[in-house]
């Protein structure tokens, strides 16, 4: 945290960066609405994998951003719902 705001700090792996930074990468945040409101990526798109319309909210995100890669965020390595989510969009 730093002054009282919370900090989020963008894992520096060069072509995950290199896409966000050129516009080139939509983020679904997979998680609960909860979590979401608690933080999330800045301008991340709240599809959480529990909604029964997620494969369908997420073609339509696809088709409205064509060209650019879709990216699915979660709680971190021991959360499973990002690793489910792209497994889902994949079918």
């Amino acid at each position: 945290m730093s002054g009282g705001k919370v900090v989020y700090k963008w894992p520096q792996t060069p072509p995950f960066y290199f896409f966000y930074e050129a516009n080139g990468v939509v983020i679904v945040d997979v998680r609960s609405k909860i979590e979401f409101n608690v933080i999330h990526p800045k301008k991340a798109v709240h599809i959480p994998i529990s909604n029964v319309q997620f494969t369908k909210n997420v073609e339509n995100l696809i088709r409205e951003n064509p060209g650019k890669k879709i990216v699915f965020y979660c709680n971190g390595v021991t959360c499973l719902k990002s690793y489910k989510a792209a497994q889902t969009a994949k079918k």
